[in-house]
C-alpha cells in the first residue's frame, strides 16, 4: 500500500507541475509590434540597425494554381555587420495571417548586401503589394 500512495503523490505533483507551466505559458502576452516576452521586453536588431528593403520576386504563371504566384523575394539593405548571420523570411496578407515562410539561409560574407531568398510556399502575385515581409536576422 505504501507503494501505492508514494506513486499516487508523485504523479499528483507530476500534474501539478505540468499544468502550472501551461499556466504560466498561456498567460504570456505578445503585445506590440517589436515587443516580445512576458515582460514585453522591446526587441531590437544587433547587426542591422537602419533596416532592410524586401521586394518580391518576378511572378511567373502556376498552371496547377491558376494564377501568376512568386516564389521568392529580394533583401536589399542588409548591413555588412550581419554576414554569416541566419536570415529567415515570412510573408503575411494584409490582415497578418501567414502565407509563406522561406527556409533558413546564411547570410553571404563580404559579397553583397542582397540575398535572394526561396520562399517555401507560392505567394499570389496579387498580393505582392498588400503583403507584410518579415524578415527575422539573428545569430
Amino acid at each position: 500500500m505504501a507503494v501505492k500512495k508514494k506513486f499516487l503523490i508523485i504523479g499528483s505533483a507530476a500534474v501539478l507541475a505540468i499544468g502550472g507551466a501551461g499556466l504560466y505559458a498561456g498567460a504570456l502576452d505578445v503585445g506590440t509590434t517589436g515587443n516580445i516576452g512576458a515582460g514585453q521586453a522591446a526587441v531590437s536588431a544587433s547587426c542591422d540597425t537602419n533596416g532592410v528593403t524586401v521586394t518580391p520576386g518576378t511572378s511567373t504563371w502556376d498552371p496547377a494554381l491558376d494564377k501568376f504566384v512568386y516564389n521568392g523575394v529580394v533583401v536589399t539593405g542588409i548591413a555588412d555587420s550581419c554576414d554569416g548571420q541566419s536570415m529567415t523570411v515570412l510573408v503575411a496578407d494584409g490582415a497578418g495571417a501567414q502565407l509563406s515562410t522561406s527556409a533558413v539561409i546564411t547570410i553571404a560574407t563580404g559579397v553583397s548586401t542582397t540575398e535572394t531568398v526561396a520562399l517555401g510556399t507560392p505567394v499570389d502575385a496579387g498580393l505582392a503589394t498588400t503583403a507584410t515581409y518579415n524578415v527575422l536576422i539573428r545569430t
